[in-house]
């Protein structure tokens, strides 16, 4: 369509693949015949920047856009029909940042913009810590 391309993530058994676009987009592809299963458009007003497979394959979580007060979004994807599971609005920012657990029970969040993580509940979608201690901008997470 011309737009950009942000980020790319396979499902865990590798039968779909997740495409985030500037046009603010989570498409879920079939990787076998190539078409569109799901059109996810998340609530906000900016492009998301970020997206994660949680390891059951089931869901997804796409990061807002650089927009402020954009939230992060958990979706569930296992069905025909997508829907929305949990908004993660943290306060004073976007959320561009964001990773996963390997287990799939967390998930973090965070912003260029703002020197916080969050840690958030997958099942509940409820903030469980605020972690503080970055100097400066947040650049990237990571979970083990």
């Amino acid at each position: 369509d011309g737009g950009t391309l942000f980020e790319a993530q396979v499902f865990p058994d590798g039968s779909r693949v997740v495409t985030l676009g500037s046009d603010g987009m989570a498409v879920v592809w079939s990787a076998s015949s190539g078409k569109a299963l799901q059109r996810l458009l998340a609530p906000g007003s900016g492009a998301p920047r970020a997206v994660r497979v949680l390891p059951d394959g089931r869901r997804l979580a796409v990061g807002a856009s650089y927009v402020r007060d954009d939230p992060a979004v958990v979706w569930s994807v296992g069905a025909a029909v997508a829907h929305v599971l949990h908004l993660l609005a943290r306060p004073g920012g976007a959320t561009s940042l964001l990773e996963i657990s390997p287990c799939g029970a967390k998930l973090v969040t965070g912003g260029s913009d703002f020197p916080v993580v969050f840690v958030w509940s997958t099942e509940t979608g409820r903030l469980e810590r605020e972690l503080l201690g970055s100097v400066g901008w947040n650049t990237g997470v990571s979970l083990s």
